[in-house]
């Protein structure tokens, strides 16, 4: 008998080890776009080595919602655009994201300035002073 519950408490601590760490790694914690780029102003070299190259899950206003850019000659660009702040920012504080032509259909549901949340692998571009981008981004939920 005293096997039978000993037994039965080691699975139910490894099933819950289990499912506990898999939450853990699959699960990060958004990053609201207006602070993403207060700290870059603030320190790039501390965010661009905390986050630079790797996947960053942002939320926040979209700015701009983009499609893709016409060339000239006639054809579209490959990429596309949001922009993303909080409603009100007065101060520029924006994370760009770009995307591909795979995921326009995607971005395209955003009608008006939306609360959003994307991922994608963070970068910096100097357009006018260093702005956060993030390369690949793929639209995680509309709220």
């Amino acid at each position: 008998m005293k096997k039978n519950i000993l037994l039965v408490a080691i699975c139910v601590v490894c099933f819950g080890s289990i499912a506990c760490n898999q939450l853990g790694v699959d699960e990060q914690k958004p990053i609201a776009a207006v602070d993403l780029a207060k700290d870059l102003k603030n320190s790039k070299s501390e965010v661009t080595s905390k986050y630079g190259g790797k996947e960053v899950v942002v939320r926040g206003y979209t700015q701009l919602t983009g499609t893709l850019s016409p060339l000239p000659g006639g054809g579209l660009d490959k990429t596309g655009k949001i922009i993303l702040s909080e409603k009100d920012d007065q101060d520029r504080n924006q994370v760009w994201c770009e995307f591909g032509a795979a995921d326009l259909a995607d971005f395209q549901k955003i009608a008006g300035k939306e609360y959003v949340t994307v991922k994608g692998i963070f970068q910096v571009k100097n357009l006018a002073g260093d702005t956060p981008h993030l390369l690949s981004c793929k639209l995680v939920k509309i709220e």
